[in-house]
């Protein structure tokens, strides 16, 4: 079940679906990133998992699986393809348990710039110095 927007204080009292579930109910197709290169990387992962299940839920694809997946396959994959597909899979099983929070923006549209979070923080940490001086 999502969890429950900020400032709302049970799911029971406003259920509402993650932004995906929403998009799909309402038939459309949500925009993808382009990608420059390397898309097959995305085919692939989709093959081997994209997550496999695990006593806690689903979790990242752990390297025997990859290996066992290219062997059945015949494949030989690189060392780099190795290691993007075991990233792409942690970044995927991450955001899917983020993914459940309804106002989640998609995971390539930035809600903040690096910097601004950093100055954020210096603000706040004089805010907070300027206080413990009155």
């Amino acid at each position: 079940m999502p969890d429950a927007p900020e400032g709302e204080k049970s799911p029971k009292t406003s259920p509402r679906k993650p932004r995906r579930e929403q998009l799909e109910d309402e038939g459309i197709e949500p925009e993808m990133p382009h990608l420059e290169w390397g898309e097959y990387l995305i085919g692939w992962l989709f093959e081997v998992g994209p997550t496999v299940f695990t006593g806690m839920g689903a979790g990242p694809v752990p390297p025997p699986h990859v290996e066992s997946w290219q062997r059945q396959m015949g494949l030989s994959l690189s060392p780099w393809e190795v290691k993007t597909l075991l990233r792409l899979s942690a970044e995927y099983s991450g955001e899917s348990a983020l993914a459940n929070k309804p106002d989640r923006p998609a995971p390539w549209q930035p809600d903040e710039r690096p910097q601004d979070k950093v100055l954020a923080a210096i603000d706040q940490r004089n805010a907070l110095r300027n206080q413990a001086k009155l």
